[in-house]
């Protein structure tokens, strides 16, 4: 689904990333989890958020801090007998380099509910050279989940003139 909330369409170009990290439409939604292979869902509502972002000619960072508790089941967890919430943050930095043609940049997420508990954390650049015809842009991410671990790339790099533009993606 598209995201269409105000608070999360508001600067959203600023954590979009080649891989997409960051995905709003999961704070206040269905929520899904497997508690020793008994796999279900049920629905969140978003009850608190908070967003920070800044920007200067070189420099852009944002946080986002938001709390979902779930809709019609227990608000309690029973064993703690404390509320059973759904935390989500996300922040991103970003620095403008050489002549402000290009930037590196970093963003990280963390989603943490009950039953799971999930981290990505990545590194992007972008690098323009020979008056913005050739460039090179990149991502690197890692994730976790609980004991399983994942890395994910992002590569391209490419020529533009006037007549034309080549690209190669994921070299």
């Amino acid at each position: 689904f598209e995201e269409k909330r105000n608070f999360f369409l508001e600067d959203a170009l600023f954590f979009k990333t080649p891989i997409r990290v960051f995905y709003s439409r999961r704070i206040g939604g269905i929520e899904h989890y497997n508690q020793e292979n008994n796999f279900s869902f049920f629905e969140t509502k978003l009850t608190h958020a908070t967003k920070y972002t800044f920007k200067n000619d070189k420099l852009n960072y944002g946080l986002i801090f938001a709390q979902s508790d779930p809709v019609n089941i227990r608000q309690f967890d029973l064993s703690t007998n404390l509320p059973y919430s759904i935390q989500s943050s996300v922040f991103r930095l970003s620095h403008l380099l050489i002549n402000n043609k290009s930037k590196i940049g970093i963003i990280g997420t963390d989603f943490k509910t009950k039953y799971n508990h999930v981290n990505v954390y990545g590194y992007d650049y972008s690098l323009n050279f020979l008056n913005d015809r050739l460039f090179l842009d990149s991502q690197f991410i890692t994730s976790k989940e609980g004991d399983n671990s994942g890395y994910g790339t992002n590569v391209e790099i490419g020529y533009r003139t006037d007549t034309f533009t080549f690209i190669n993606k994921n070299l």
